[in-house]
């Protein structure tokens, strides 16, 4: 079961990454339990997504179905 975010939560997410997460329900315990980090490194990494490594962005797409191409894409358009 995914959490539910209001508009207002996406709304105020602090990178494309962060709102990215939230549209697809997922929270920060959901996504370290994921990565199998701590949720203080999840949430490092979910605010200062450069410190992701490949190996976590390939488990990523897996999750969600798609290529590691796409989430690098979502990465980088903060990076601009």
């Amino acid at each position: 079961m995914t959490k539910k975010y209001k508009f207002t939560h996406i709304r105020e997410a602090h990178n494309e990454f962060e709102a990215f997460l939230r549209i697809k329900g997922m929270s920060t315990r959901q996504f370290s339990f994921l990565l199998d980090v701590s949720e203080v490194t999840a949430r490092r990494y979910i605010l200062d997504t450069t410190l992701l490594r490949y190996y976590h962005m390939n488990i990523i797409a897996t999750h969600f179905n798609m290529t590691v191409k796409d989430v690098i894409d979502i990465i980088e358009y903060d990076l601009k």
